[in-house]
């Protein structure tokens, strides 16, 4: 969702911007549909660039990170959701429930920690064994696992396989959910600051409390 935000508002400033441009050339300057067109192709591309190179270097800055480890993190998002679409085409061949709920899990896992990291980049540090190995086993443990059970005959052997890949798929799943832990610790460990802080106003302030309810009773009773 944060990529798609991303290159939407690139294009909607690189449109307009680029028409403008087009027709102040086609109005103003006596050089042609040709050339002002040329001008319109090379403005917007030039927009584009320049918009991606400003939300690179302000994503960088919110996040606390350089540069060149901000473009890093975005192209392992990318690469992410290209596994996660890898593993989604599966569903299609799957032919059990069981095997439809462990498919869905798993890429609903992934897909969490893929958007944490996404709106939070700094995270990315929690879960690189995510990013670098743990989504690559479960594309490749998924995609071998529905592979065999297709097979029409099944001897002893590719049974056996199976069965070891029903396992290293819960392994896989135990890992992920893992990593969304991670991915999510430091928003949790936040969350329980600010809990903390409430219940430490929240004390400071019953004591005052009671002794207005004190003094309000009182007056009553007068």
């Amino acid at each position: 969702m944060e990529r798609f935000k991303k290159i939407l508002t690139r294009h909607f400033i690189a449109f307009p911007a680029s028409t403008i441009v087009w027709m102040y050339i086609l109005l103003n300057l006596d050089v042609g549909f040709f050339v002002a067109t040329l001008a319109f192709i090379g403005t917007y591309a030039a927009t584009l660039f320049g918009t991606k190179t400003y939300q690179t270097i302000s994503g960088a800055k919110r996040a606390g990170l350089t540069t060149s480890e901000y473009r890093h993190i975005e192209r392992q998002v990318d690469d992410a959701y290209d596994k996660l679409r890898e593993m989604g085409k599966n569903y299609g061949r799957v032919r059990s429930i069981h095997s439809f709920k462990q498919l869905f899990e798993l890429s609903r896992l992934a897909k969490r920690i893929i958007q944490t990291v996404e709106a939070n980049p700094s995270q990315f540090y929690y879960v690189d064994r995510f990013f670098y190995s743990h989504l690559d086993s479960a594309v490749d443990i998924t995609t071998r696992y529905i592979q065999l059970s297709q097979q029409p005959v099944k001897d002893l052997e590719i049974n056996g396989t199976i069965e070891e890949a029903k396992t290293r798929l819960a392994d896989v799943h135990h890992l992920l959910e893992t990593d969304l832990k991670r991915a999510m610790s430091k928003d949790l460990a936040t969350l329980n600051m600010e809990l903390d802080y409430v219940d430490l106003a929240l004390q400071k302030n019953e004591p005052k409390r009671l002794e207005e309810d004190s003094t309000h009773d009182e007056r009553k009773k007068q």
